[in-house]
């Protein structure tokens, strides 16, 4: 009788614990009730969450990017049981909320929008203010998207992560939802930064095959390679020197300096400055800059070579003539052999 007693009592006091002191709403017998302004739990479900990647182009910075929601109805119908439009109108009487999610500590953010109506300043650390803010994230009902839109000019290299979504507002929880992760950040595509190694003997050159380079001419130029080698050999792309303030270098009158070298090219002087072909090779000639065809553009050394262990880096830029906001920079670490 007597180790009856203390099963029941252990099994009771098991029951108080789980139901009394654990902090896992889960675990707790009865749903915990958010009260007004405390930001509630985010229940685990993988099949809500649709995860982004964004790539910010510097050279593109001002262009903003979009979700549209409609791209992701089905996951709306599966998780709310609504279409967009229904979720945007729910939102509009309150029966739907969009908030910020905080990650780390797996809850909703309630924090209020300060960026519009439906929108929050952003850094990397977060909500922030505007004065610290790198993108900005926003709902347009309208055009039922939501857009994420870099702040001036962040830094390449600068990271931004946005975590929101819609959830039903039904008293108890956010337990239903559709939740949106993005990974923003700002690159610089326009650049190819590479090492080249020129053989030390007269004429001899390092080799750029553009076709190695396919994925970076897209995304700086909008133009496959082929499409830009057609344009290179049919002079609609003008390549310039661009000095060591990051400047291109042009004549009086700003234009392209006459190519010195063979085609769509310059012989450079020990200073990096554009200079015409001599036969006493270096000092004079430092080496040549040159498109050979096929493909190929060579860095090469002059008639008599320049010493080995010499390094310079030199950088240029293939420019579009009848766009010239799209362009391609090579940035290029030169060592002698």
């Amino acid at each position: 009788m007597k180790k009856a007693y203390i099963y029941i009592v252990g099994v009771l006091l098991g029951f108080t614990g789980v139901s009394c002191n654990s902090d896992d709403p889960m675990d707790a017998t009865e749903k915990h009730v958010y009260t007004e302004g405390e930001a509630p739990y985010l229940r685990a479900d993988a099949g809500a969450t649709t995860a982004l990647e964004m790539d910010f182009p510097v050279a593109n910075i001002e262009k903003s990017q979009y979700i549209n929601l409609k791209d992701y109805a089905s996951v709306f119908h599966k998780k709310l049981n609504m279409t967009v439009d229904e979720t945007l109108s729910s939102l509009i009487n309150g029966d739907v909320v969009f908030y910020t999610i905080n990650g780390a500590r797996q809850r909703w953010n309630l924090t209020s929008p300060n960026y519009g109506d439906y929108g929050w300043y952003y850094s990397k650390n977060g909500i922030c203010n505007a004065e610290d803010a790198t993108f900005t994230i926003s709902l347009d009902l309208d055009k039922k998207r939501v857009e994420i839109k870099a702040v001036g000019v962040p830094a390449v290299g600068t990271l931004c992560d946005f975590d929101f979504g819609f959830a039903k507002k039904n008293g108890t929880d956010f337990d239903d939802y559709v939740r949106f992760t993005s990974h923003a950040s700002v690159t610089d595509p326009s650049k190819v930064i590479l090492s080249a190694k020129i053989p030390g003997t007269s004429y001899g050159a390092y080799s750029i095959n553009f076709k190695n380079y396919s994925e970076s001419i897209m995304l700086a130029m909008g133009l496959t390679v082929d499409d830009f080698i057609k344009k290179l050999e049919k002079d609609e792309i003008d390549v310039y020197l661009v000095d060591k303030d990051g400047k291109r270098v042009v004549t009086a009158d700003k234009k392209r300096p006459d190519y010195t070298s063979g085609g769509l090219g310059y012989w450079l002087d020990p200073n990096l400055s554009i200079t015409t072909w001599s036969d006493d090779g270096y000092p004079k000639n430092l080496m040549f800059m040159e498109y050979v065809g096929d493909g190929t553009y060579n860095l090469g050394n002059a008639n008599k070579p320049t010493p080995a262990g010499t390094q310079v880096t030199l950088t240029f830029d293939f420019v579009e003539i009848a766009n010239t906001d799209n362009f391609l920079q090579f940035i290029v670490a030169v060592t002698f052999n």
